[in-house]
């Protein structure tokens, strides 16, 4: 839908513009998918490194002091907080 007037400078000349009021507001789709990749790819990303964190840390005995069972405890706070 478009709208047209004449704008009037001081009477001098007179222009015809012509409005378009069908623009998108905010991001194209492209740049929403394209966000959601990453944002996808991140999360997949940090699972899989917090879960092999985990897996080093438990798995080797010998390093299982208070120091990494605190990182395997922050390892699986962000796991159940990454939404």
């Amino acid at each position: 839908m478009s709208k047209e007037f004449t704008l009037d400078t001081a009477g001098l000349n007179q222009t015809n513009v012509t409005l378009n009021q069908s623009y998108a507001v905010g991001p194209s789709q492209g740049a929403m998918y394209t966000g959601a990749v990453i944002m996808l790819v991140s999360l997949i990303f940090e699972i899989c490194g917090n879960i092999l964190v985990m897996i080093v840390i438990i798995g080797r005995k010998y390093i299982a002091n208070i120091i990494y069972i605190f990182v395997v405890s922050i390892c699986i706070d962000n796991i159940i907080n990454i939404g």
